[in-house]
């Protein structure tokens, strides 16, 4: 297990021997959060060599995750395989992601940096009509200064935002506007984005889904290692914008 999924994972509840992988179960703080989309995300499951790390909600009951885990030995299934089996018995939806970094490495000042500068009132109301994040996300977001928005002759092209932090990393998520894709604007924004935040002392994480082409290139070609695939169980609050 690597520092930057040691944020991901608190108690260990369970250990399992399947395929000869070895599955570990913790509970994390972590998975009870909303990132700004309004997205929760109650498990996630992380492959690394020849183990499978999964990372549950404080209150997902552990019994029922036991039972899948025997009904999963019992058909021989391999990984990814287990968890697709896993997603379908719970009526979960999945994504699978791949997990990059781009590590600093400055010694590391725990202060709170302000990574960027504030956004206008006229970009806060153009993210709010163009983005699947609530107002009260992108004021929350712009107080703390970590919004990003990149601009060409005063177009706005796309954004990024800081999804997650601690002392050490830093997660970001881009989104370039429909209309200006394939014009090299996400690989600007990653690259801005991750430059600023590493010379504040601290590693930028960076998870694009696995069949978004384009989108691991742009991590590849800004420098990122690649950690290793995961897949994340999500759920949209309700009452709330949606990712279109």
């Amino acid at each position: 297990m690597n520092d930057l999924d040691l944020i991901e994972f608190d108690n260990l509840v369970s250990k399992e021997v399947i395929r000869n992988k070895i599955i570990q179960v913790f509970t994390s703080f972590e998975r009870t959060k909303e990132n700004p989309y309004n997205v929760r995300f109650p498990i996630i499951f992380k492959e690394r060599n020849n183990e499978i790390l999964v990372s549950i909600h404080p209150d997902f009951d552990i019994n029922k995750l036991e039972l899948v885990f025997k009904k999963i030995a019992q058909q021989n299934l391999y990984f990814p395989d287990i968890i697709y089996t896993f997603a379908s018995n719970f009526n979960f939806k999945i994504l699978e992601v791949n997990r990059y970094y781009s590590k600093c490495q400055k010694k590391v000042n725990k202060t709170n940096y302000n990574f960027f500068p504030k956004v206008s009132q006229s970009e806060i109301e153009f993210l709010n009509a163009n983005s699947s994040v609530s107002l009260s996300n992108i004021a929350f977001l712009n107080n703390n200064n970590k919004i990003y928005i990149h601009k060409i002759k005063n177009v706005i092209k796309g954004y990024g935002l800081v999804t997650r932090e601690n002392e050490e990393f830093v997660e970001i998520s881009i989104t370039t506007l429909k209309k200006h894709r394939d014009q090299g604007v996400g690989f600007k924004i990653v690259d801005s984005m991750t430059k600023l935040i590493n010379q504040k002392g601290k590693t930028v994480v960076y998870l694009t889904e696995t069949q978004n082409i384009s989108s691991n290139k742009i991590a590849l070609k800004c420098g990122y290692d690649f950690i290793g695939k995961e897949f994340i169980v999500f759920d949209k609050v309700k009452g709330e914008k949606s990712e279109e």
